[in-house]
């Protein structure tokens, strides 16, 4: 309805309709004769609904059932029924075509409502609105827009005003790009761009679009122009203002340009600083203006800052300027354009370089004051620590250490001391308590006595109390103060403080785990001198350094004891080894060597039982090798100094290997100097041992030729260095495998060890040997296939002239050895083959032998009969030989009885001695050597004691 009518017309339009169709019906009722159709009410319904809404058209239906009804009398031939569903009919077709007229109507109510309020907006001088096409031309345009680009409208209805046409060129991409989003999203946010005017002139202009249909779009145009004059002269009041300020802050104040890092601005402060103006310094960079050094320092933390996109503080900054050096706290911030890329640099810098050399003096000053005042106590604290750590050298006694360590404790800084340490699983520990006496006389002196307590505990894993926290998690603990009843709690159990707490009164309590790296090792406990002494953070850092101390000591000590464990455990292997090789061996060759001795053999089995005894002599000098070399690494080697013929042991070593060499068809040569020695003082053994392995080397890879010795001295009054040089025509070596020749178990390459065999000990033995007797073996020269030349030195002493020569190898006299052994043998040997050959061994002799399997039985033969020697072995099952040997003795059995043992061992032959033994005799036992030892001891010189252990015999 519009605004303009008055308020009943819808009404009067109403009963008009209605009134109009009912006289049009009369006049066919009348006039023509026929019953008109009631349709013709719907007409005058769907016009008031139309035109008044709802309520008008429902009214017009009430109102053209009243005059349907007043025809009802005149209408008698038809049923009342049929008329009662004619008007239901009418009713409910009224309703519906009210309905849908009436939101006709509204609909239409609201279209002119907006026609009208766009009409207004459009024709109002506030904003510019501009109808266009997708390709900018302008279709229709508000009176604002065209004043504001000065058209008239006669251009607009001709069609000759485009948007991208008045756009100024260099806010064209900005419209473009604001086309495409409305494009896509269908509106765009308010955009600042110039239009350019039709007199040329430009203005600023803020838009805003969106779309009208597929095809048309609405732009709204605002001018700016005054508001960004506005706007540039507050920008430009505010940047005088800012400038003033920049000039006048006493800090340097620089920006660069990011991409050259070229200066663009110095305030004063920064131009007084540096000493020159403005002009001078802009345009050019830091290295235009400092030192290189400095200016690369500068421009790295420029490029860090403008990578990295913040704020950068740096607190030191030193610079060259014509004041002389000065020291900077600068920050530099990045400043960025619209885009977030990095355009400018700014930069402010404070001299604090006064500051600082105050700041500098008042450290020193306090420093000197600390230092005065702190010195006794560093000088205590450090003679403490002292103290306290040559507590813990002392021993390597967990226990005796830890006491010692506690006790030193105790003394300066607790009235108990508890060392807790954990064992290897985790579970329990060693608790050590020790505390001191109470309070005794008028004066308060603390009583000197201590008290120590040792205990084996479990963990507690529920405890968050004392040092169990410590011990589970290695935490640290200080309680400044605690009710006495706590202390008590934490220390529990530790039955040995109660009378000590009661007496001290002692209030506080501190726990230090010991830690070594990040394994928990135990933990201290400390509990403070007495009731009002309160640890602090300074006790509590004293107690961690104690803590540090021990746990070095605990872990050396372990070290130690563990590194015992497997030197002995080491040593029992090697013996046993020994023992259990050489047992089978010594029997092997034994029986060869009887064998060959019987004479009966054809010469092709005499052949086969040599070469077993060869053999069997290679692999004890193979077990020889090993562990001499065992010994040699763990410094268990034992060197004896005896005087003897040196160009006897000479011929020997020479006669020995001779058949070697001739069985291969080589020269050994041996040259000795007019100067050689000829007696001198060190290891015969160890020295015999030497040549024959590198004289050995020298003859097994060599395939012809020859192998020379040439012996020389260099002497002095009292010593002399004796030198070997083994030269060959062997296989020779090149420089890499020369490098690795005396490595253990190495040789030149694997083909040699296949070829030629061993176990690559010998070279590395001889050196290790060779070194024990102050000398070296070294290879002199080598060249594949041409052969090589080994230096072997040794420094020995030279005897007195008046001094008793010794030799190498002691043989008995003719006399001696004619003489046949008389006596009574118990042979205690639970080898049987061992029984059996010690008995081949001695057949030859006038003796009766009796035998044992184990040391019980021989106990029991020697305990009820008299023997002149009993030989003894050591390991045996049911009884040891130590143990036989212990109980003979107790039962006052003093005949002679020598250890027979395959140990070879440094040490053992001592341990026999001590053990009660009167001889030592080692497996593999040879005719010779077993002989010798029944001789020795069956006919002892008249000035040796029977007693046990008092008699050495020879080496």
């Amino acid at each position: 309805m519009s605004p303009s009518l008055p308020r009943w017309t819808p009404y009067l339009i109403t009963f008009l309709s209605v009134a109009a169709v009912a006289l049009l019906k009369l006049a066919i009722i009348r006039l023509l004769g026929l019953d008109s159709p009631v349709l013709l009410f719907f007409s005058a319904i769907a016009l008031s609904a139309w035109y008044g809404g709802l309520r008008q058209g429902l009214l017009a239906t009430l109102l053209s059932a009243v005059l349907i009804l007043v025809y009802l009398g005149g209408l008698d031939d038809v049923p009342v029924n049929l008329w009662a569903l004619r008007l239901f009919l009418l009713f409910l077709d009224g309703i519906v075509i009210s309905l849908v007229c009436a939101k006709m109507h509204r609909e239409s109510e609201r279209a002119r409502r907006n026609s009208e309020r766009f009409e207004k907006i459009f024709a109002s001088d506030m904003i510019g609105i501009v109808i266009s096409d997708l390709e900018g031309h302008i279709q229709e345009a508000n009176d604002y827009f065209l004043n504001l680009v000065g058209y008239p409208r006669a251009d607009l209805a001709a069609g000759r005003l485009s948007w991208k046409l008045m756009t100024a060129p260099d806010t064209l991409e900005i419209s473009l790009k604001a086309l495409r989003e409305v494009l896509t999203s269908g509106s765009v946010r308010p955009f600042e761009k110039e239009y350019v005017r039709a007199d040329g002139r430009r203005v600023m202009c803020s838009v805003a679009a969106t779309m009208v249909n597929e095809k048309q779009m609405v732009g709204f145009i605002l001018d700016i122009t005054d508001a960004k004059r506005a706007q540039l002269a507050q920008l430009s009041e505010s940047q005088i203002f800012l400038d003033s300020v920049v000039e006048n802050i006493p800090n340097m104040i620089f920006v660069k340009e990011a991409r050259s890092l070229r200066f663009v601005r110095f305030n004063k402060a920064g131009e007084e600083l540096l000493g020159t103006d403005s002009d001078h310094l802009l345009g050019r960079s830091d290295f235009d203006l400092f030192p290189r050094d400095q200016a690369e320092r500068f421009t790295r933390a420029d490029r860090e800052v403008l990578r990295g996109g913040v704020t950068v503080d740096i607190p030191e900054e030193p610079i060259s300027t014509p004041r002389g050096p000065r020291l900077l706290h600068t920050k530099k911030i990045p400043i960025f354009d619209r885009d977030g890329q990095p355009q400018y640099l700014l930069g402010i810098s404070e001299d604090i370089t006064e500051k600082r050399s105050a700041e500098d003096q008042r450290l020193e000053l306090m420093k000197s004051e600390m230092a005065r005042s702190g010195a006794e106590k560093a000088a205590q604290r450090l003679a403490f620590l002292t103290e306290a750590s040559a507590a813990l050298n002392r021993s390597l006694d967990i226990h005796a250490m830890l006491n010692a360590f506690a006790r030193v404790i105790l003394r300066e800084m607790a009235s108990t001391c508890m060392i807790d340490i954990l064992d290897e699983g985790g579970q329990g520990f060693d608790r050590l308590a020790v505390t001191r006496g109470g309070r005794s006389g008028a004066n308060g002196a603390i009583d000197s006595h201590v008290v120590a307590d040792f205990q084996k505990l479990a963990l507690d894993p529920a405890a968050d109390t004392g040092p169990m926290p410590s011990l589970r998690h290695g935490r640290v603990q200080l309680y400044p103060l605690l009710e006495e009843a706590e202390v008590r709690r934490a220390l529990s159990p530790c039955p040995v403080q109660g009378a000590a707490l009661n007496r001290h009164g002692a209030r506080s309590l501190l726990v230090a785990p010991i830690l070594y790296g990040t394994r928990v090792l135990g933990a201290i406990t400390l509990v403070a001198p007495d009731g009002d002494r309160q640890y602090d953070e300074l006790d509590l850092s004293l107690a961690q350094d104690l803590a540090k101390r021990a746990a070095f000591a605990i872990e050396n000590a372990s070290l130690f004891n563990r590194a015992n464990e497997a030197s002995r455990a080491k040593s029992a292997f090697l013996a046993n080894i020994s023992h259990e090789i050489r047992t089978p061996l010594g029997a092997m060759i034994g029986f060869a060597e009887l064998s060959l001795e019987e004479g009966s053999l054809n010469p092709a089995q005499g052949e086969f039982i040599h070469r077993i005894v060869k053999n069997g002599q290679q692999l004890l000098r193979i077990v020889n090798d090993v562990l001499d070399l065992s010994k040699v690494e763990s410094d268990r080697l034992q060197v004896d100094r005896v005087d003897f013929s040196l160009p006897r042991l000479l011929d020997e070593v020479m006669s020995l290997l001779g058949t070697q060499a001739e069985s291969k068809g080589l020269t050994l040569h041996l040259e000795k100097a007019a100067d050689l020695p000829e007696s001198i003082s060190t290891d015969p053994l160890r020295l015999r041992q030497i040549l024959i392995n590198m004289i050995g080397n020298a003859i097994k890879f060599t395939e012809q030729g020859r192998v020379d010795v040439i012996a020389t001295a260099e002497s002095s009054a009292e010593a002399a260095r004796l030198h070997f040089r083994i030269r060959d025509t062997g296989l020779g070596i090149d420089e890499a495998q020369a490098r690795r020749l005396f490595e253990p178990f190495v040789q030149a390459d694997e083909s040699m060890a296949r070829k030629f065999g061993g176990t690559g000990l010998g070279l590395h033995l001889s050196r290790k040997l060779a070194r024990l007797l102050g000398g070296e073996v070294e290879l002199e020269s080598s060249r594949p296939g041409e052969g090589s030349c080994f230096h072997v030195s040794v420094g020995v002493a030279l005897p007195a002239p008046t001094a008793g020569i010794a030799t190498p190898l002691k043989n008995p006299t003719p006399a001696a050895a004619a003489a046949k052994l008389k006596g009574r043998l118990l042979v205690v040997e639970d080898s049987v083959d061992n029984q059996i050959l010690i008995q081949a061994f001695l057949a030859g002799e006038d003796l009766r032998i009796d035998l044992a399997g184990n040391g019980r039985e021989g106990l029991e033969k020697a305990l009820a009969q008299d023997y002149d020697l009993i030989l003894m072995d050591i390991q045996m099952p049911v009884m040891d030989g130590f143990e036989a040997v212990s109980q003979l003795r107790a039962h006052g059995r003093f005949g002679r009885i020598v250890a027979l043992t395959a140990h070879g061992m440094k040490g053992d032959r001592e341990r026999c001695l001590e053990q009660g033994f009167n001889d030592y005799l080692s497996k593999p036992i040879s005719r010779q050597s077993l002989v010798e030892c029944v001789r020795r001891n069956l006919a002892p010189a008249k000035d040796q004691s029977s007693a046990p252990g008092l008699e050495t015999p020879p080496h």
